[in-house]
């Protein structure tokens, strides 16, 4: 019934780019600097994080006294506690840019709704178009603003996942082609699940289309009347019921395409940690690997999955928003049939007093053999209103 959607004209890299340009020119660069900030005092946090335990724990088996043991836990408390706070800090004040940059795009889809050439107002795909990126600039959760978070976590996942693979390169380099092989395996899986959604998102909006203006009409005191005496009551809401189901038919089978996702990975997971935790346990029974450094060894296998698994999913992540970003840029970039930038422009000039005049116009539609309007003239002069006024289904509107 439904045909699906190409592949988006857009890549990944054109809508990052367009969002950070969109940030510069709606005048909210902190933008760009707070989430970098954001992403430094993370790392550093998880750094601190990784050492303080293995630190302390080799200063006691060590035997060192007591102040300097004591020493080492202040040193790790502060920093981590102006860490903390520092990031706390910059996580706050960075919400309000993104809001702005966000509220940008809405003020972009307003100016293209209200100023689109007439045609595009009754073509059905450049009212999808619109919908959806209604839909997709509606709240904080929303691609148009949670990118700039993804980002954020995409560049702390990329910068420890170096870190913490030349840190695991000491143990054995065999553990980090374990981890990328079954991480990379369930993040391709996801991947190409990922798109139902986006592949069919015009038959996502025809439900809605359809649901919102059954809703329009029952709420139409214009149409009480015809629906009392014609008795369509019965008939709008089975219309409404069966395009309900519908939808939430289309939902659950794009729901169990998510959970075949969420089962591959979690498959892979759960391979990945096996083999490392098995072959670390061997390093202590066999090997003498000692506690300070198990228990490095320990947090970083652990940790650098999450780096992994972090990366992999934050391009997943990162792939829906940008299908997001291509639907708005996609209304925005919607083809004008009127050419609005050619012409002269007129000078606002408070002084003449401008008349617009129509004189023998005449208007016929296509395929009709007389015509509509013939030969009017009309002059309206400055502060006057004119009102077309008839009886319903005059034809007013057209």
């Amino acid at each position: 019934m439904f045909q699906k959607n190409p592949v988006s004209k857009y890549s990944t890299f054109q809508n990052i780019w367009f969002m950070i340009k969109l940030a510069c020119t709606s005048q909210e660069k902190k933008v760009l600097v707070i989430s970098f900030f954001i992403a430094l005092l993370t790392i550093i946090q998880n750094l601190l994080n990784l050492y303080v335990s293995p630190v302390i724990l080799s200063a006691i088996e060590n035997h060192v006294s007591i102040q300097e043991l004591l020493f080492t836990i202040v040193i790790f408390v502060l920093m981590i506690m102006l860490v903390s706070a520092a990031l706390a800090y910059a996580n706050q004040n960075v919400i309000c840019g993104r809001i702005s940059v966000r509220c940008e795009i809405v003020n972009l889809l307003n100016k293209k709704a209200s100023t689109t050439s007439y045609p595009n107002i009754d073509d059905m795909k450049f009212k999808k178009l619109l919908t959806k990126s209604a839909e997709y600039t509606d709240n904080n959760d929303q691609a148009t603003e949670a990118i700039w978070n993804t980002l954020t976590v995409l560049l702390i996942n990329i910068v420890c996942f170096f870190i913490y693979a030349g840190l695991l390169t000491q143990i054995h380099p065999i553990l980090i082609l374990v981890i990328l092989s079954t991480a990379g395996i369930s993040y391709f899986i996801s991947q190409r699940l990922d798109e139902y959604k986006y592949q069919h998102r015009e038959e996502e909006a025809e439900y809605i289309h359809q649901m919102a203006y059954l809703l329009n009409r029952a709420a139409d005191f214009g149409a009480a009347k015809d629906i009392h005496i014609f008795g369509l009551r019965f008939w709008l809401e089975e219309l409404y019921s069966k395009t309900a189901r519908e939808f939430t038919a289309f939902h659950r089978k794009a729901e169990n395409v998510y959970i075949w996702a969420g089962i591959a990975d979690l498959t892979f997971t759960f391979l990945r940690n096996g083999a490392v935790y098995a072959y670390l346990i061997y390093l202590v029974l066999y090997r003498g690997l000692d506690v300070p450094a198990f228990l490095l060894y320990f947090t970083a296998v652990d940790s650098f999955s999450t780096w992994v698994t972090g990366i992999l999913e934050g391009l997943c992540t990162l792939h829906r928003q940008s299908l997001d970003i291509s639907t708005v840029r996609e209304c925005l970039d919607y083809p004008e049939l009127f050419r609005f930038k050619d012409g002269l422009t007129l000078n606002q000039d408070a002084k003449n007093n401008y008349e617009i005049v129509l004189e023998n116009v005449s208007f016929r539609y296509p395929g009709a053999e007389t015509d509509t309007l013939k030969n009017i003239n009309l002059t309206l002069h400055p502060g006057e209103n004119l009102a077309v006024v008839g009886l319903n289904g005059a034809g007013k509107l057209r």
